[in-house]
């Protein structure tokens, strides 16, 4: 049977990045499980080289950049330049060109330069953007029986042709003021675009239930298909997963090899890994045995429920032990840490870690807590990764998670407290971080519900192989 064809439209403004990003990462996991079907994405050329290696050795899945050069000659891109800065070679000469006199005295200048060569890439791209979707528009993607469209904010989207599937992840930008400025532009355009395409795929029956009460949208026309979620297992060898020791786990950190053609950009990303590597000095020297460490692994948003967070750990360093730090995986907001000066020092935030350096966090972290009052899909990636390093987590009460025990298993409603209730959220954590009982029965409870990203995988291929959406 001849395999169908689709067209996976992803070309993303310049400046995105692909790399750690949760949209691409979803991505990324659905394709690598499909097979029977033809997949060809189109991205901007920045991601180019990217997918094309992470999907080299999958026939099914052919990689096109937004390029007038793959347009009129169907030539790939040339592969990039091997980087000319790698930390692996890091030196103190390297730095030394950092501090050329001539750097120095065009600095402003090239900032301009930089400035102007930015504005003409957008413009570029948009340009080739609007030719690209015009020939959708007229045929000339004919060939590609569906279109799926898994970023909704692309511009002209509801001028592509034939069959379109968009993707909506979550309704977030219209329901907290903190994004009005951007909420106005997106109505307009979400009107035109989710009536326009010919079916929509989501991650809960929340958002779908969103869909058709705010954009009165035909329940038929949406399907929710559950994304998998992550397992960092597999990324730490048995004899890491089964130590105890937060000083050897620590010392197990390795690096993450960074690398850039060009040496400003090189020396940002350099530094912060050191930044990485110094703060986790800093907690390993204030080690002692009787030292207890909680993970939070989410960026700072208006919905992630910082504010009520802090006041449980505060109440934690106060009555339960100062001997007791806070991994943060993203950047903890300058008035909280003022608010709480007395346990500024208990703060750790090691941003922008591989998947290896992050499985690692949790493995040395003693619980995870997770305090966001909304996720888009079924309760959170970060207690599966925590829970498959074997350290248990606690998520905040919110519509993810009452849709996640309603359809994944009653029993996650054990690792589910309200962290508005300070209290009762105190004796959770004293309680678990204290009985190894609990600790093992919180982790089976979440991973008696792990979903694969294979299942995920092939409810979206059913999609795609579908006739008449």
């Amino acid at each position: 049977m001849k395999k169908i064809n689709i067209l996976l439209w992803v070309p993303l403004r310049p400046g995105s990045h692909w790399t750690a990003e949760g949209i691409a990462q979803t991505i990324e996991h659905i394709l690598s499980e499909i097979s029977e079907v033809n997949i060809t994405v189109l991205v901007n050329k920045e991601h180019y080289s990217v997918l094309k290696q992470i999907f080299e050795e999958q026939d099914n899945i052919n990689i096109v950049p937004l390029s007038f050069r793959w347009l009129l000659f169907k030539k790939e891109l040339k592969s990039p330049k091997k980087p000319k800065y790698d930390s692996r070679y890091f030196d103190i000469e390297t730095l030394s060109v950092n501090k050329n006199l001539l750097n120095t005295i065009f600095k402003k200048i090239s900032k301009k330069i930089s400035n102007i060569i930015d504005s003409l890439g957008i413009f570029s791209y948009g340009t080739r953007l609007k030719i690209f979707t015009n020939l959708h528009k007229y045929g000339y993607f004919r060939k590609y029986h569906k279109t799926w469209v898994p970023v909704p904010i692309i511009p002209w989207i509801d001028q592509l042709r034939g069959e379109t599937i968009l993707s909506f992840w979550d309704p977030f930008g219209f329901e907290y003021r903190d994004f009005s400025d951007v909420a106005i532009f997106l109505h307009k355009n979400f009107l035109i675009i989710l009536n326009s395409v010919t079916h929509i795929v989501t991650q809960s029956n929340n958002n779908k239930e969103y869909l058709v009460k705010m954009f009165q949208l035909d329940p038929n026309k949406i399907s929710v298909i559950y994304l998998g979620y992550p397992n960092y297992a597999p990324l730490l060898d048995r004899h890491t997963l089964a130590i105890k020791d937060k000083d050897l786990l620590i010392q197990k950190w390795e690096e993450k090899i960074v690398k850039s053609n060009n040496i400003n950009d090189y020396f940002i990303k350099i530094h912060k890994e050191f930044i990485n590597h110094s703060l986790l000095f800093r907690l390993k020297k204030r080690l002692t045995p009787k030292t207890q460490i909680l993970m939070i692994s989410t960026q700072f948003r208006p919905y992630k429920g910082f504010e009520t967070l802090f006041k449980t750990l505060d109440k934690l360093i106060k009555e339960y032990s100062s001997d007791m730090y806070f991994i943060f995986t993203g950047i903890v907001p300058k008035k909280l840490k003022d608010q709480y000066s007395h346990f500024h020092e208990n703060i750790i935030e090691i941003n922008r870690v591989s998947n290896k350096q992050h499985a690692l966090l949790y493995k040395i972290a003693d619980l995870t807590l997770h305090p966001s009052y909304a996720e888009g899909g079924l309760g959170c990636f970060p207690q599966f990764e925590s829970a498959s390093v074997g350290t248990p987590c606690l998520v905040n009460r919110g519509r993810h998670t009452d849709e996640m025990v309603l359809e994944l298993n009653e029993n996650l409603k054990h690792i589910v407290y309200d962290f508005t209730d300070v209290n009762s959220l105190y004796s959770a954590i004293c309680q678990i971080l204290n009985s190894q009982e609990h600790q093992k029965e919180n982790i089976q409870n979440i991973m008696n519900s792990y979903r694969s990203w294979k299942e995920a995988s092939k409810e979206y291929e059913t999609l795609f192989l579908q006739e008449n959406i």
